[in-house]
């Protein structure tokens, strides 16, 4: 029985799948979703950081980036889960 690998998308709100260990076009642009979420959070992570570290940065300046980094942080924890479900079946 084939394996499925559930993709970083929903299709009409639900789950959406690609049968696992393949590498087609689906595949690839699944991969390129998660390695594209992992580098948005890194860069955020790096801008809140530095927000964070100068005092003089008002409320206002702060939030929208809060705002954005935390969308970020669900999105990377999806792809823990996405890739989390990879390993216990065995196809990372």
């Amino acid at each position: 029985m084939n394996q499925m690998r559930r993709l970083p998308w929903t299709q009409d709100g639900k789950p959406a799948f690609v049968t696992a260990g393949t590498h087609g076009p689906v595949t690839q642009l699944a991969d390129q979703m998660e390695r594209q979420a992992c580098a948005v959070a890194e860069d955020l992570a790096t801008q809140a950081t530095r927000l964070a570290r100068d005092m003089s940065a008002s409320a206002a300046e702060m939030r929208p980036v809060l705002a954005l980094l935390a969308a970020s942080v669900k999105d990377v924890v999806m792809v823990a889960q996405l890739r989390a479900e990879r390993l216990d079946a065995g196809q990372d």
